[in-house]
């Protein structure tokens, strides 16, 4: 039988994808052809919600009805967040924590506000040993990243639009990685996601707002540096030990 390009990507070549739903179904068919972790957001939070009634309402309703609406929001993110751990856990297990992580995101209108980051770190961080605290890669977020890197845990930098935000972020967390080790606590892991589509998509956006008639051609060119920099070992869904 011919293998889907998934299969194809896990078996045949050194790369490793991770799921990008929170749906306990498409969970289990992603694990069936080879990815090795799970991502969730408020979105894919929300899209399982609704693709899924009949599995999250009884956790749901589980939860009852006298949270502040933030504290309810970040309650639901866990359940997805805390499910797709759970399933990740046999391959963290056999890699001996190289891979099959779940991602724990924090509270995106908090991105420009370190400590309120920070404090929210410190929760999702007990969701489970193999629960990634994913947040975005702003001037706040280096500060998190530091942080907790000099704790040992596994942190993820998302919403990464330039090579300088994955780059500030590596070193942030060599900083933390530097402490972590001089106080005997191994290093957790480090991931970069590299988002390359997106500063095109803003590029085009303001061009046609500001009717400037860029061509496609111009915009390649402007993002190009971007898309083709070469990335370090601490820019990639690896593990630095």
């Amino acid at each position: 039988m011919a293998k889907n390009y998934l299969e194809w990507l896990a078996q045949d070549t050194p790369t490793q994808w991770w799921h990008d739903s929170g749906s306990p179904d498409e969970i289990d068919a992603a694990f069936a052809i080879g990815a090795t972790g799970v991502t969730t957001n408020p979105v894919l939070t929300a899209n399982t919600f609704k693709a899924r009634p009949d599995f999250w309402n009884p956790r749901v309703a589980a939860l009852g009805d006298e949270m502040e609406p933030d504290d309810r929001a970040e309650a639901l993110l866990k359940l997805v967040a805390t499910y797709a751990a759970e399933r990740c856990l046999p391959i963290y297990e056999k890699t001996n924590g190289k891979l099959g992580y779940a991602l724990g995101q924090l509270d995106p209108k908090q991105a420009g506000d370190a400590e309120a980051m920070l404090a929210q770190a410190e929760r999702v961080r007990t969701w489970g040993k193999n629960v990634c605290v994913k947040l975005a890669a702003t001037g706040a977020g280096m500060e998190v990243v530091e942080k907790m890197a000099s704790e040992g845990v596994p942190v993820c930098a998302s919403v990464n639009i330039t090579v300088s935000q994955a780059l500030a972020t590596a070193r942030a967390y060599e900083r933390g990685r530097e402490k972590a080790i001089k106080n005997g606590i191994t290093p957790g892991l480090c991931i970069v996601v590299q988002q390359m589509g997106r500063l095109d998509d803003y590029l085009r956006d303001v061009a046609k707002d500001m009717k400037a008639g860029v061509s496609e051609s111009d915009i390649q060119q402007a993002v190009w540096p971007y898309a083709s920099a070469p990335m370090n070992s601490s820019n990639r869904k690896a593990s630095t030990r």
